[in-house]
């Protein structure tokens, strides 16, 4: 009977751990659009953090002599193009909103698709 009641609590421990840990490795990843502005919101496990961050500034910081390493960001951005957006970036989460008024449409097809380069990088391993 001890032995039935170790094997079982051993067997939830190690379903507990392992749907904890399960939780981690989700991704949340939306892009809403209206005819105002458009949204990206990501949530994402911590240790995928530098990939982001490393992206953005790949795609936006480099030729905006900006980085979006090593740090936390909550406010407007401006980028050489003429881009305006929201951009709150902190470990494991990403949040952007653009208004449509405020860019153009290249900047704006510009987000879109980076967008879909972020979907790539959060899925990868």
């Amino acid at each position: 009977m001890k032995n039935l009641l170790l094997i079982i609590a051993t067997i939830s421990c190690i379903a507990f751990v392992g749907l904890r840990n399960s939780h981690k490795s989700d991704v949340d990843l939306k892009l809403s659009e209206d005819k105002n502005k458009m949204s990206i919101s990501a949530k994402f496990p911590d240790d995928k953090t530098p990939e982001v961050q490393s992206y953005l500034t790949e795609e936006l910081g480099d030729s905006n002599e900006m980085s979006f390493e090593n740090g936390t960001i909550d406010g407007e951005i401006g980028l050489n193009d003429g881009s305006y957006f929201y951009m709150k970036l902190a470990e494991g989460r990403l949040k952007i909103e653009m208004e449509r008024k405020r860019n153009s449409q290249t900047a704006y097809k510009r987000l879109k698709k980076m967008f879909e380069g972020l979907k790539t990088v959060l899925t990868s391993n």
